[in-house]
């Protein structure tokens, strides 16, 4: 398991831990992003401190302090 912060651009994954913090939790599981779920890390925005992934055909911007507490398993497309 890595990080997905640590994903290349493009690459698919499947979310196998959320992040301990309650509030980005409730975010993610909010917009059904749990773990066993395909998530793919489409873009990264450092001056706005933000990266935009995508799970379930939304599109979903996430500060990267919590990308970086989402752990995840690399899959082959």
């Amino acid at each position: 398991m890595i990080s997905l912060n640590l994903l290349q651009k493009g690459t698919l994954a499947r979310v196998e831990l959320l992040p301990s913090d309650a509030e980005a939790r409730q975010l993610l599981l909010t917009h059904g992003i749990h773990p066993g779920k395909q998530i793919r890390l489409l873009q990264c925005f450092p001056s706005q401190d933000l990266s935009l992934i995508t799970c379930n055909g939304r599109k979903l911007a996430i500060r990267r302090a919590d990308l970086a507490s989402i752990q995840v398993e690399p899959m082959n497309e």
